[in-house]
């Protein structure tokens, strides 16, 4: 038989062990809590932990605005040169391939102090008069075209020698584009023979070849 102080300390350890064993019993309703975890919740969403790791979670993309560009358009046709040519009334330009029918001419007419622009359509046109489009960077003008009679692809029109629009051209040393009511577009360079002519026609000195002003 035990003595009291035996029992004493059997009922000691027993308590011990009871309560070291309460977390398996229901004693702790808590569940285990994972620092790491709680660590990435509170990382505030920066991809990186409180100590210092990356989150392993795929990385944020944002999306990159697309560089601005400029759309540009392709020239018209431009194959060709101008010609110069004499006529009684003054002399010419033709602009296209050596040998065949040109594209665009442009004449002095000094008896009527005009300037005869023609322009040559790829395919036939039904109207009988049209706007013929001259453009330059510096400027623009229009000019009523007639259709020839004789060829339903040829349209010709005038112009004042005194056309504002002239002195722009011979200041010039770009592109020079046309077209007949937005079709039939046609680029030609400003070249020294097309001044040339414009300014024998007005009757301006240094018109001599290789000195078109």
């Amino acid at each position: 038989m035990l003595n009291p102080s035996a029992r004493w300390l059997i009922a000691g350890a027993v308590t011990v062990l009871l309560g070291g064993c309460g977390g398996y019993f229901g004693g702790n309703d808590e569940a285990p809590v994972n620092s790491h975890a709680v660590a990435k919740a509170g990382d505030g969403g920066d991809g990186a932990t409180d100590d210092g790791q990356e989150d392993d979670g795929p990385p944020i993309v944002y999306p990159t605005p697309a560089p601005a560009g400029t759309v540009t358009l392709p020239e018209p046709p431009r194959e060709g040169r101008w010609t110069l040519q004499d006529t009684p009334d003054g002399p010419g330009a033709v602009f296209g391939r050596l040998g065949g029918e040109g594209m665009m001419a442009v004449t002095c007419e000094r008896s009527r102090h005009m300037l005869r622009v023609r322009r040559t359509a790829v395919e036939s046109n039904p109207d009988p008069v049209v706007a013929l489009n001259l453009s330059l960077p510096q400027g623009r003008t229009l000019v009523r075209a007639f259709q020839e009679q004789d060829n339903a692809y040829r349209y010709t029109g005038r112009m004042p020698l005194r056309q504002p629009w002239l002195d722009v051209l011979l200041a010039s040393s770009g592109t020079l584009e046309s077209d007949l009511d937005g079709k039939a577009p046609l680029s030609v360079p400003v070249s020294d023979d097309l001044k040339r002519v414009v300014l024998a026609c007005r009757g301006t000195r240094g018109t001599e070849r290789g000195q078109p002003s």
